[in-house]
This record gives C-alpha cells, sequence and structure tokens, in this order.
C-alpha cells in the first residue's frame, strides 16, 4: 500500500509542478552521501521517514450502515500520517530554490490527493486523502541529516494522512423480534403501561400492503419491514385494499432493530 502512495505521489507531482521524466528525476530512497554524490541530473528527493497514527484526525472506531435491508457493524483501522522529507538536489542554488518553490506551492495548492493520479493498486478509490505541509501538531521536522553523512539542506515536510487499511466487517448480534416499552409516572407510580411490538420482514413485493394482528396494524415499508403492536405467538394476516379480508402471514422474517416506522 506505501509502495502505491509512492507512485501515486510521483505521478502527482510529474504532473501538476511539472516535472518532466527526460529532464527530473523523483528518487525515494535515503539522501545519504552516496546517493548525493551520484545525482547527474536535478532530483526531486521524497524521503518517508515517519509514520505515525495521526492524532489530529478522526480516530478509529465502531460504525453501523444500513445493507441490503441489514444492519451491518463495521471497524475503522486508524488513520496514519506517513511524512516525507522533500528535497530538491540542483548544481545551481538558485536553481534548487526556484524548484522547491514551484514543489512548495503545488503542494499547498491541493489540499488532497487528486484521484486522477492514484495507483490501481492504492486502496479507497473514493476515500480523500488529505495531504499538508504543516502536518502533524508538536511533530518535530526531519534533522537527521548528521546521521546520513551529508549537510543540512532546506527541505519540506509532506504528511499524507493515509487509512491503515479498509473497514473491517463485524458479526452483529441477532435482532430482538419483539421490542418491550415500559412507561411509568413518577408523581403517580400507578399509571404505568407496558407496550410490546413486533417487527418483521416480509418479501419487498408486499409493500404497501398491511400487516394485520390482534393488537394493531402496519404498513409494510418498501424493503419489506413493518412493525406492531404484537408479538411472535400472534396470528397475523396481509390484506390490501383489493382484499380486505387477507391472507395469513406464515412466512416472514422476524428481524427488528427498534427504528422501524409503523402507522397502526
Amino acid at each position: 500500500m506505501i509502495d502505491a502512495l509512492d507512485r501515486s505521489l510521483e505521478a502527482f507531482l510529474r504532473r501538476a509542478v511539472p516535472l518532466p521524466a527526460s529532464q527530473i528525476d523523483v528518487m525515494f530512497g535515503a539522501p545519504d552521501r552516496d546517493w548525493s554524490a551520484q545525482r547527474n541530473r536535478p532530483t526531486v528527493g521524497l524521503f518517508l521517514y515517519s509514520i505515525v497514527p495521526a492524532t489530529t484526525r478522526a480516530a478509529s472506531g465502531l460504525r453501523e450502515r444500513r445493507v441490503g435491508g441489514d444492519t451491518v457493524r463495521e471497524r475503522d483501522l486508524p488513520t496514519m500520517a506517513l511524512t516525507y522529507v522533500m528535497t530538491a538536489w540542483v548544481s545551481d542554488p538558485a536553481d534548487e530554490h526556484r524548484l522547491l518553490g514551484d514543489l512548495m506551492r503545488t503542494v499547498a495548492s491541493n489540499s488532497e490527493l487528486p484521484v486522477q493520479d492514484r495507483d490501481p493498486a492504492l486502496p479507497f478509490p473514493t476515500e480523500r486523502l488529505s495531504m499538508s505541509l504543516v502536518g502533524e501538531k508538536d511533530r518535530p521536522r526531519f534533522d537527521g541529516w548528521g546521521s546520513l553523512g551529508i549537510s543540512p539542506r532546506v527541505s519540506l515536510d509532506l504528511t499524507v494522512y493515509l487509512p491503515a487499511g479498509p473497514p473491517l466487517s463485524m458479526e452483529t448480534a441477532e435482532p430482538p423480534t419483539t421490542v418491550d416499552i415500559d412507561l411509568a409516572d413518577t408523581e403517580r407510580p400507578t399509571r404505568a403501561s407496558h407496550r410490546r411490538r413486533l417487527a418483521g420482514r416480509t418479501d419487498p413485493a408486499n409493500a404497501g400492503r398491511r400487516v394485520v394482528g390482534r393488537r394493531g396494524s402496519a404498513t409494510v415499508e418498501e424493503s419489506g419491514h413493518f412493525t406492531l403492536p404484537g408479538d411472535s405467538v400472534d396470528e397475523l394476516r396481509l390484506v390490501s385494499d383489493t382484499d380486505p379480508d387477507g391472507e395469513p402471514l406464515t412466512s416472514f422474517t422476524e428481524d427488528a432493530d427498534g427504528e422501524r416506522s409503523d402507522d397502526g
């Protein structure tokens, strides 16, 4: 995944700066003494030196969404901040500064990695991949030139925010077949009520018809769901304007999440 991000960043910079492949190299290795001595034409260095959890971005957690009428629970993986040291290697200091200025302007003008530049192997084709020259708060800038054996150079920190992976699906508990609702009056304890509601799902082709039980009725939604007063032992009938007597509803799935609407 990180190698796909490398290719995506190179494609973005070559297109947007631009950095013609016939004139300028783009390198991702550590710019040590041997590396810098081998440069025989202008080069842009993108050295990945830090991968840390993004404290300024949304933390990982659980989320639920509806898929085909079912509730799916997913766990988001954390967003990571990947920081590159961006350098320009040109023999003439004026040309080096000009190239650095072009890189700075290009990245500052784009708050996210454009979709058109993303490598096909990079996951999340529609996910917003933010990038910034500011990066994470309280993160020190790269200061490892001495350990690389070269003199300090002017550089830019380019931080890209990348999810550690796609959401992970998790098994959910079986949905309740009935929902009990207890109401009480704190000032008059004798005034209390208990209600039980039956939630189910039938063929979506029955949408618009009514499910009738001995305690109430409800209209079948477009998804095939319905909720009405009752419990799992009640006998239900499926009726419509053209068939007021209806037919016994013997084939349905009990599947409630407590949020179905009904007008029974």
